[in-house]
């Protein structure tokens, strides 16, 4: 069977039409699947409701559940920047969250997050005793 030439062209446009809606699609869904998750929204809705500990809770249990679940990694980051100011977990946290969702519209916001966290853990380092013994006195000449 011969086909024209603008039937094969049409058919590989098509094709790569569809590789490319699919793996917009595989995005979207993924982030879909994270926003839906319950565990996520019970999370999100303790944390609204200041309930710190039980977020944690509900956190741990979507990332268990879903070790790449970008949103249960970015509620964990939001929860140790803002309410256990573990700078440095929150850091991990986001680091996760923009390597599972790189091209995120949130992405800018989330960069921004992180450099107030690199700066906030920097005065909590420097503020830090340093936890080493006083000098003796020099010896009497």
């Amino acid at each position: 069977m011969n086909r024209s030439p603008l039937a094969i062209g049409m058919s590989a446009v098509l094709a790569a039409l569809a590789i490319a809606l699919a793996a917009g699609c595989g995005r979207a869904a993924a982030e879909r699947r994270d926003a839906g998750d319950r565990y996520v929204r019970r999370a999100q809705a303790a944390k609204n409701a200041e309930d710190v500990e039980r977020a944690i809770r509900w956190c741990e249990k979507a990332l268990r559940r879903r070790p790449d679940s970008a949103a249960a990694h970015r509620e964990r980051a939001l929860i140790y920047d803002h309410y256990q100011q573990d700078y440095l977990a929150a850091l991990y946290h986001y680091r996760r969250y923009l390597e599972l969702r790189p091209d995120s519209a949130e992405r800018a916001d989330v960069e921004e997050m992180m450099a107030a966290c690199g700066r906030a853990l920097a005065a909590q380092l420097l503020a830090a005793p340093v936890g080493l013994p006083p000098l003796p006195p020099p010896p009497a000449p």
